[in-house]
């Protein structure tokens, strides 16, 4: 079998904001300043697989083999400005704001990544064993064009997989795994500076179990995840992101999905998150990263009418996702509180309506449905959580 995946995607991200220099007591007006930050991001991913389904006596075997490629293109800047004053008497500016210059930072960067891999599954009998092998190879360009400075970095890695998993008779699955990854960044710190790459290392042990007769499962597992040259936002500048030593992640997940006949659908997850840094700033060795919660739940329950009723094609679902206490800082001083948020969907197939109007459906997705109002503060900067989004879709499928 040969498959082919192809994406191309475009952000354009901008950033306007201003801030409070002084208020005079007198006439209570303030003096501002403006900041403007604007990114544009191109990209392009092609990945192409072989993969071969074979036996070679009582082993059977699953052998994937790919060639990967992507491009990355980072256009972008910062500029400082004055703002008009402010009046707040009124309530209102004493004139318009331009955009500034990119004064403080301009830059372009550049980035394609190739990789190759392959990855073998075998069974025999019970025992199911996994083995895949990945090599990558990054040329990364990166302009400072404010500097007029140019530097191109070579990195290239191999990374690995290895699993294996026993399966008994009554739906029981337990398995084990060991993974290392590699993740090259796009973007540049408060110095201009390219990232380096992102890697990680992963121990992971679990059960599976799908029961007989039971259209559902639930997994169980713990894991371990040392990763190295994380992203997180300098504590000195929210503009920018600095890169961590050694962050180190354990814990424990929990999943059921259950499909309960008639239309109904129910899934769950719950996640417990221990994070610590281990090496890097000495300040905060042994602290928690800002902004992750430690506990994390989700839950959704679908409904859809199912033909012989009067309501048939129509699909309903609701869901609540819980978000626990996080630090706000990466000193651990303050904690941001933990928040609830309910979502909800509202689908309806066409073809239930005319045979003519098969492919056809219609979504509505809300999140954050009763507009619930919360702050999450990352390096000592907060922010507004999103308010109620509600996007609708119409769609084709052939």
């Amino acid at each position: 079998t040969f498959r082919q995946n192809l994406r191309y995607g475009s952000a354009d991200t901008t950033v306007r904001y201003t801030s409070v220099y002084d208020i005079d007591p007198l006439t209570n007006i303030a003096t501002r300043g403006t900041g403007y930050v604007h990114d544009l991001l191109d990209s392009f991913v092609v990945d192409n697989q072989l993969q071969a389904d074979f036996a070679t006596g009582a082993i059977e075997h699953k052998l994937l083999v790919g060639l990967d490629y992507s491009y990355l293109s980072l256009d972008g800047g910062i500029g400082f400005g004055e703002a008009s004053d402010f009046n707040f008497n009124t309530g209102q500016p004493l004139g318009p704001t331009f955009d500034p210059p990119f004064n403080y930072s301009r830059y372009r960067q550049t980035q394609s990544q190739t990789g190759i891999y392959i990855q073998e599954q075998a069974k025999f009998d019970r025992w199911i064993v996994t083995l895949t092998g990945r090599q990558d190879w990054v040329d990364t360009k990166d302009e400072d064009l404010l500097n007029y400075t140019t530097e191109n970095i070579d990195d290239s890695e191999f990374t690995g997989r290895v699993g294996l998993t026993y399966v008994f008779d009554n739906g029981i699955a337990p398995y084990v795994t060991y993974s290392t990854s590699f993740a090259p960044n796009l973007g540049v710190d408060i110095n201009g500076s390219p990232f380096a790459p992102t890697t990680a290392k992963q121990i992971e042990g679990g059960v599976k179990y799908a029961p007989v007769g039971f259209d559902g499962y639930f997994t169980a597992a713990v894991f371990q995840i040392n990763q190295e040259n994380g992203l997180v936002t300098d504590p000195a500048d929210p503009l920018f992101q600095v890169q961590t030593g050694e962050v180190r992640a354990r814990g424990f997940e929990l999943e059921a999905v259950a499909n309960l006949g008639t239309g109904l659908r129910v899934r769950g997850a719950y996640t417990y998150l221990d994070l610590t840094n281990v090496a890097g700033d000495p300040d905060t060795i042994g602290l928690t990263p800002s902004g992750q919660p430690q506990n994390a739940f989700a839950a959704w329950v679908d409904y859809q009418f199912q033909p012989g009723t009067k309501l048939v094609g129509l699909g309903l679902g609701v869901g609540v996702r819980y978000t626990g206490a996080t630090w706000g800082d990466s000193l651990n001083t303050f904690q941001n509180d933990a928040y609830t948020l309910v979502d909800a969907k509202l689908s309806y197939d066409f073809s239930y309506l005319a045979p003519t109007l098969k492919g056809w459906s219609f979504q509505v997705n809300a999140q954050n449905l009763l507009d619930e109002e919360y702050v999450t503060c990352d390096a000592g900067y907060c922010y507004m959580g999103a308010p109620r989004t509600v996007i609708a879709g119409l769609k084709y499928r052939w």
